[in-house]
């Protein structure tokens, strides 16, 4: 494990302070107030079938989605299962070979890993499946030990790329993710994952969360690659020093030309800002999830999805458009077709997340159905959509139902095994260390006096078979204690040791335990 590996994300602490200020400096919002509008949608259909042919030339300004029917399901929980589940599917649809792949959200092995990433195909547009198989789970006594999930894959130059989120902190189970990366030569694997400096099997954050201990981190990342630039899109959901809790998917692109790319994301700001709102608000967002991205080829245009009242019985999918990838603005809901109970939706594109208007289009959700009550116990649902245009942004379908439907059981089925010939070997780096140790995440730590996103210092705990993440009550437990060089320029607040800004400029902070062990991390405090 190395001590730093933060030198593409140097900046990413002061990315999360000020993103939804960018988001308020760049007009990220939705829209505005809905409007009624003259629509050139065409009818809603009753009976379509993913073969038949869109014709349509584009002819507004704005994006028109509809789904051609209620799609398939590609996964059914087994019956009696307290864990059975798929969602958060990522699609990349071969038009040539007709074959649809897809990645999906797992159970892990019940025991240390949370969630796996399992993946198949469909040769006859989802309406049957290969056979399901283990393609990446996590690497133990690593930083993603816990649990991957929340892929997305692109393909690119001999490679597929997945992204996925994990966490390193077992305190706070299921908090403070961030996003992690693999590749392979083959969709089912093996992936070797991102270092830090290279390919291997120790993996370390391309996006690091260092906000505080409450917060969901940074996650669920999507890709689209576009004249050799790739654009990542990812959840930030944390919380201000205050505890306000603030809910964005921000944008980082970087150029694909030299095979460690993942070292040099730059960050672009807030695409979009999914911040539940009140009732008396143009839209409310009400625990709005991941979003997906594709890019219409077409017409150079950028399409976002995501859930929007997750798992509610009144659940929608909600899409977005954009002209450059930065900004989105709402457009509507997706609710005809759509089976209630649905979060964590993905879209289908080619292998560098584009679509076209003589190509078939997918997209796909988990979903819990009417009167669930199981907490984990969910299917999986694709279903073939449509892009029409109209002249002004048209919401009809904000009013409109989506399905009231139980989902379906099956009887118990095997779950995904790895493919042995293709399976990856993960290295325990820890093994080599002796005793208790503790390293820092990053080195450096970038904070504005201005900024929004709270920002907290969590060391980890290396031990020969163990490393998690100390924060709140567990870094009192073992006496972990802070010395700031200069406290004219910041100091450490002791509930979750948030960095607390107070005048531009930089000084060290040292970490020591009660067992003698100590790191150092540099601040920099930033005046605007």
């Amino acid at each position: 494990m190395r001590g730093s590996f933060a030198r593409h994300n140097d900046l990413i602490a002061f990315i999360l302070v000020c993103s939804l200020l960018l988001c308020a400096l760049s007009g990220c919002s939705d829209g505005g107030e809905v409007r009624p509008v003259q629509s050139s949608k065409p009818e809603k259909k009753t009976e379509s079938t993913v073969d038949e042919a869109v014709k349509d030339e584009p002819s507004g300004n704005h994006i028109y989605l509809t789904l051609r029917n209620s799609g398939y399901d590609m996964f059914n929980p087994a019956r009696g299962q307290d864990h059975d589940y798929r969602y958060g599917p990522s699609m990349i649809y071969d038009h040539d070979a007709g074959i649809i792949h897809v990645w999906l959200s797992s159970p892990g092995d019940s025991t240390n890993e949370y969630d796996h990433i399992s993946y198949k195909y469909s040769k006859n547009y989802g309406r049957t499946w290969s056979k399901e198989v283990l393609a990446l789970r996590p690497s133990p006594g690593s930083m993603d030990t816990l649990s991957v999930c929340d892929p997305d894959v692109f393909y690119y130059d001999g490679y597929y790329y997945m992204g996925y989120t994990s966490t390193v902190n077992e305190t706070n189970k299921g908090l403070c993710n961030s996003v992690f990366l693999a590749r392979s030569k083959e969709p089912a694997g093996p992936y070797e994952k991102w270092s830090g400096d290279g390919w291997g099997n120790s993996p370390v954050p391309v996006l690091y969360y260092d906000g505080v201990s409450a917060g969901w981190g940074v996650g669920e990342p999507a890709f689209v690659v576009v004249d050799d630039v790739l654009y990542v899109y990812a959840t930030v959901d944390s919380y201000t020093a205050d505890y306000i809790r603030i809910r964005t998917t921000q944008v980082w692109t970087v150029s694909l030309g030299d095979e460690n790319w993942p070292a040099d994301l730059t960050h672009r700001g807030c695409a979009i800002n999914r911040t539940d709102t009140p009732e008396d608000s143009g839209y409310v967002y009400a625990d709005c999830d991941s979003a997906d991205v594709v890019y219409h080829e077409d017409t150079g245009r950028f399409i976002a999805l995501c859930t929007n009242r997750r798992f509610k019985e009144d659940s929608c999918l909600v899409y977005f458009e954009s002209e450059d990838g930065l900004l989105f603005n709402r457009v509507s809901e997706l609710n005809a077709d759509v089976i209630c109970g649905c979060h964590n939706c993905g879209l289908s594109g080619d292998g560098y997340g584009h679509v076209m208007d003589d190509t078939k289009k997918f997209l796909g959700y988990g979903y819990s159905g009417t009167e669930s009550k199981e907490w984990g116990v969910w299917a999986a649902r694709i279903a073939p959509y449509d892009i029409y245009f109209t002249e002004e942004t048209d919401r009809n379908q904000d009013g409109w139902d989506n399905i009231r439907r139980k989902m379906k059981k099956v009887r118990r089925r095997d779950v995904p095994t790895e493919d042995k010939d293709n399976a990856a070997t993960s290295t325990d780096d820890t093994e080599q260390r002796s005793g208790y140790s503790m390293i820092m995440a990053k080195d450096v730590y970038d904070v504005s006096m201005k900024g929004i996103y709270a920002v907290a210092i969590r060391p980890l705990f290396v031990t020969p078979r163990e490393i998690g993440e100390l924060n709140g009550e567990a870094l009192s437990r073992r006496g972990i204690g802070f010395e700031v060089e200069d406290e004219s320029i910041c100091e450490i607040r002791r509930d979750d040791f948030v960095i607390i800004p107070k005048s531009p400029g930089s000084t060290n902070v040292k970490i020591i335990d009660n067992w003698g062990n100590e790191c150092s991390v540099s601040v920099n405090v930033i005046g605007q």
